[in-house]
């Protein structure tokens, strides 16, 4: 009787760790995904505002060399962002999540994935592509992918909640 109280008390508190475990990867893979979309967010308004102060001379100037380096201006801004998101991304994959819990493991991935296309999307800008990529359709639907799947695998309906407040495309 003793041996079946003892067993039943340690799969009590194994459950219960590992219900605290997993409560806390889920928190931090919230912390570490609104992270992420809010400095992708702030890189790219950098790049637009950075734009936005150039304009007037990089479509009025007659000197080449001068729309060159206004260019070049933002193209070093959408460098900038793409350094951030990467800071971004490497401390979302340190995120520790134990193997046996897959949810909360694929939800990881599909955050790893939304910072991936903000990171390509910027890339493209770095090389000359259109700034209207820093607010790309497959960046949104990452987004709104990485949100869902976190939404998901909420331990509770209060978590499944803060995914929506925590996430803007988690409605």
């Amino acid at each position: 009787m003793k041996a079946i109280v003892t067993a039943a008390l340690l799969v009590l508190v194994a459950h219960w760790t590992n219900g605290q475990f997993q409560q806390h990867e889920f928190n931090t893979l919230l912390a570490k995904t609104a992270d992420a979309q809010s400095t992708g967010d702030d890189a790219a308004a950098l790049v637009l505002s950075t734009r936005a102060y150039t304009m007037p001379l990089l479509v009025s100037s007659s000197s080449a060399t001068v729309r060159t380096g206004l260019e070049q201006l933002i193209e070093q801004s959408a460098a900038a962002g793409v350094a951030k998101l990467q800071t971004a991304r490497n401390e979302l994959a340190r995120t520790t999540v134990l193997p046996w819990h897959t949810g909360l493991r694929q939800a990881q991935r599909a955050d790893l994935a939304y910072v991936d296309q903000r990171i390509a999307d910027f890339k493209q800008v770095v090389a000359g592509a259109d700034l209207g990529l820093l607010s790309s359709e497959s960046a949104a639907t990452a987004a709104k992918k990485a949100a869902a799947v976190l939404k998901a695998v909420a331990p509770s309906e209060l978590d499944a909640a803060d995914v929506a407040t925590a996430l803007k495309t988690a409605s």
